[in-house]
């Protein structure tokens, strides 16, 4: 008997471990990707015309904003980071990656290389 024609009869009764194993571990990486979102956010401020944001590292930041479900709140702002008085070149997200809830939305609007730890103004 081969081993293909073996999986043909007791399809059923493999099928179930394997289900049940590969839900366990879809909801652990779905854990795991929670988790990581959770832990990349960097920090939370209001919608103003211009505010101050200190960095401690250099690196990539990216700039999100967060607001209602389906709204169109943030539809037409322009973002602009500067340090020391000159403008930090920040790139626009063509794929703007999502993290939602049941009444509210985070989307990515531009990301920005720090050159180095400081004050910036957004």
């Amino acid at each position: 008997m081969s081993f293909l024609s073996y999986i043909y009869r007791n399809g059923l009764w493999i099928s179930i471990p394997l289900f049940v194993i590969s839900a366990a571990l879809l909801a652990y990486f779905i854990l795991n990707v929670i988790r990581v979102v959770r832990q990349a956010h960097l920090l939370s401020v209001p919608l103003v015309e211009q505010q101050e944001i200190e960095f401690t590292e250099a690196g990539r930041v990216v700039l999100c904003t967060q607001g209602p479900l389906l709204s169109f709140r943030f539809a037409n702002l322009d973002y602009e980071l500067a340090g020391d008085g000159m403008p930090i070149e920040g790139r626009k997200t063509w794929f703007r990656s999502r993290t939602s809830g049941f009444s509210w939305v985070r989307m990515e609007v531009r990301s920005y290389r720090i050159p180095r730890p400081g004050r910036y103004v957004l």
